[in-house]
């Protein structure tokens, strides 16, 4: 099994055998990061952002 740099270098990810889905490993802070910025707007709308 042979694991590959993320693009952001932030992270690992490896490919399953027959393309049937994926392995990524990325530390607890970057997916907290990512899934804010992903959910802003939506945040934004709902009201919900932090000041």
């Amino acid at each position: 099994m042979r694991y590959h740099r993320t693009a952001d270098n932030e992270g690992y990810f490896y490919t399953l055998p027959g393309g049937n889905g994926s392995i990524e490993i990325i530390s607890y802070d970057k997916l907290l990061r990512d899934a804010k910025r992903r959910n802003r707007v939506l945040f934004d709308k709902l009201g919900l952002h932090k000041h």
